[in-house]
């Protein structure tokens, strides 16, 4: 058995209590007060910007000096990991590469 068709809704009366709720809220707002803004700002002189990067460290540490790795050497015996071995293939290509 289908179910009742809904009655179809006043669309002009909802409309009308739409608009008015509308109308209600906008009278209790305050309208938007436009700044004046500048696009060309001063940029700040190299002495400031040196002290500006060192004071940015605390919240963005991007700007310090990274660590650079040592590089070791496979060849010398203090390293624990091993070359692997080298294959003919590699051989070929560096004796091409000699002539």
């Amino acid at each position: 058995m289908p179910c009742p068709p809904k009655p179809v809704p006043d669309f002009r009366r909802l409309q009308k209590a739409f608009v008015t709720a509308m109308e209600k809220a906008k009278k209790g707002k305050q309208p938007t007060v436009p700044v004046p803004y500048n696009f060309h700002e001063a940029k700040p002189g190299a002495k400031l910007r040196v002290h500006m990067d060192a004071a940015n460290q605390n919240i963005n540490p991007t700007l310090k000096a990274k660590k650079q790795r040592l590089n070791t050497d496979l060849t010398s015996g203090d390293s624990k990991v091993e070359a692997p071995a080298s294959t003919k293939k590699h051989e070929a290509q560096m004796e091409m590469r000699r002539k």
